[in-house]
C-alpha cells in the first residue's frame, strides 16, 4: 500500500509521491494558477516547492479568484512583499498531504499553514470541500491533483491572513468609502 492513515490524515508514501512531477512543475502546467505562481515567485517561495524532500498541500486560488479582489486590494498586496508572502503562505500546508477524502467522517480538519501560528479550516459545505480562515473562504473546484511532493487543490477564493485582513478592509473602506468583503 502507498498510503497510511495517521489520525485524520492519509500520509502518502514518499515513494509514491516522488514518481510524479514536482509541485512547481505541476503548478506550472495549470494555466488557471498564473497569478498564484507570480505571487509565489515574487515572495521567494517558488523554488521551495521543487524540493524533493518536502511535501505540501496547496490550496491555490485560481486566476478567477484573484480577479474577484478589488483592484486597490490587489495593488496593496502586490506593493508589499511581506503581504504577498503572507497571502501565499496561508494557502500552503507544509509536511502534510491532505486530500478531500480525509474529510470523510470528520466535520472539519484544522491545518497549520506556512504562515507562523496561522491555521485554516478544511471542511465540507453545501458546495463541496472548502477552506476558510477569518471568514474568507475558497471552494475547492479541482481537488486532489497529485504531484511528486504533494497535493494541489484549486480554489475559487483568496484566503487572507487576519493580520493583513484588517488592513485590506481598511484599504477598501478608504478607496470605496464603505465596508466590503474581500471574497464572497
Amino acid at each position: 500500500s502507498h498510503s497510511v492513515r495517521v489520525g485524520w490524515f492519509v500520509r502518502v508514501s514518499s515513494q509514491s509521491l516522488r514518481r510524479g512531477a514536482r509541485f512547481a512543475e505541476t503548478m506550472q502546467a495549470r494555466e488557471e494558477l498564473s497569478v498564484f505562481r507570480k505571487y509565489m515567485v515574487a515572495a521567494g517561495l517558488w523554488d521551495l516547492m521543487g524540493k524533493e524532500e518536502d511535501t505540501y498541500t496547496v490550496f491555490a486560488p485560481s486566476d478567477e479568484a484573484f480577479a474577484k479582489l478589488p483592484d486597490n486590494i490587489k495593488k496593496r498586496i502586490e506593493s508589499k512583499p511581506e503581504v504577498m508572502a503572507a497571502v501565499v503562505k496561508i494557502h500552503i500546508i507544509p509536511k502534510e498531504t491532505v486530500s478531500v477524502a480525509n474529510l470523510d467522517g470528520h466535520p472539519m480538519i484544522v491545518l497549520p499553514t506556512m504562515l507562523s501560528n496561522k491555521k485554516v479550516q478544511f471542511y465540507r459545505d453545501g458546495l463541496g470541500a472548502a477552506v476558510m480562515t477569518n471568514g474568507h473562504k475558497g471552494i475547492v473546484k479541482v481537488a486532489d491533483i497529485k504531484s511528486g511532493n504533494g497535493i494541489l487543490h484549486v480554489i475559487d477564493g483568496v484566503v487572507v491572513p487576519a493580520t493583513y485582513s484588517a488592513r485590506l478592509v481598511a484599504a477598501i473602506e478608504e478607496a470605496e468609502g464603505k465596508a466590503g468583503l474581500l471574497v464572497q
